[in-house]
């Protein structure tokens, strides 16, 4: 299996980090580098292309003693955010299929076979129209027979879809149900990507103050060297597209980090943590 091979001072980094051991038996456990495996770098040419790249960063930076430890802390998050962004993407997908079945099985509970005149299947290419009358009442009752008989995963949804969308006896549909699941907003978990972004450079903030030279001055939140590093990084990691940002590195990711510290920090007023 590929992996990463940092080098990192577990002694510095447990200031940072809370590892499960201490710093010295880590030292003792890993006397030829810490491990990290990234399940989507899964070739060699993968990994040195991140190696290398990461290596640029920290040169251009003047990081060079830092580059194990930012390695290891920027590896761990990028980690921790991807299964969080999973968990993010499959309860969007819960929430907007069950949504989807809801809009559909009221259509069908508001109109009569008769009233349906095409039910569409369609690809880019290809397209197959549904307008037999009879085949129309056979789509719709197979759906609604398939919830009732608990052939439809529960994992596949956001919530018990008999309960929410039948009346108490589970024979009828009940619209009253169906249309407050209709009509439900839906926020996509894609809105969710410049917090886990800004979280990912916060995580490594600390340790840019304290342990490196492009720390802010005292009266400032982040040195523009700061934050120019964090677009770097973060366009490497491909966690942003600089292609599709207009503005300076340094304003784009500073905008997007004081908002994300305005909601962790309700009292934060300007360009200064209190």
């Amino acid at each position: 299996m590929l992996h990463f091979n940092p080098y990192p001072d577990f002694s510095v980094l447990s200031k940072y980090f809370k590892f499960q051991h201490l710093p010295e038996e880590l030292t003792q456990q890993y006397p030829d580098a810490y491990p990290i495996v990234i399940d989507w770098y899964d070739t060699e040419e993968k990994v040195a292309h991140i190696e290398e790249g990461f290596r640029e960063i920290i040169k251009k930076y003047k990081l060079e003693s830092s580059f194990d430890n930012l390695l290891f802390l920027s590896l761990g998050k990028l980690q921790e955010l991807d299964s969080i962004q999973y968990e993010l993407d499959f309860q969007f997908a819960q929430k907007k299929r069950t949504k989807e079945l809801a809009t559909l099985l009221l259509f069908f509970a508001e109109s009569s076979p008769y009233q349906i005149h095409t039910i569409l299947f369609k690809t880019n290419k290809k397209s197959a129209p549904i307008i037999d009358k009879k085949l129309i009442d056979w789509i719709q009752t197979i759906i609604i027979q398939s919830i009732k008989d608990g052939k439809m995963k529960l994992t596949d949804f956001e919530y018990g879809i008999m309960d929410a969308f039948f009346d108490e006896r589970k024979e009828q549909l009940d619209l009253n149900k169906l249309k407050i699941a209709a009509t439900q907003s839906l926020i996509s978990s894609k809105k969710e990507e410049k917090r886990l972004i800004a979280d990912f450079c916060l995580y490594l903030y600390m340790y840019l103050v304290n342990e490196t030279d492009i720390k802010p001055n005292p009266n400032s939140l982040f040195s523009d060297a700061m934050l120019n590093f964090f677009f770097d990084l973060l366009t490497l990691y491909e966690l942003i597209n600089p292609d599709r940002i207009q503005s300076e590195p340094k304003d784009y990711l500073g905008t997007l980090l004081k908002n994300r510290i305005k909601v962790l920090n309700p009292h934060y007023q300007g360009n200064k943590l209190r």
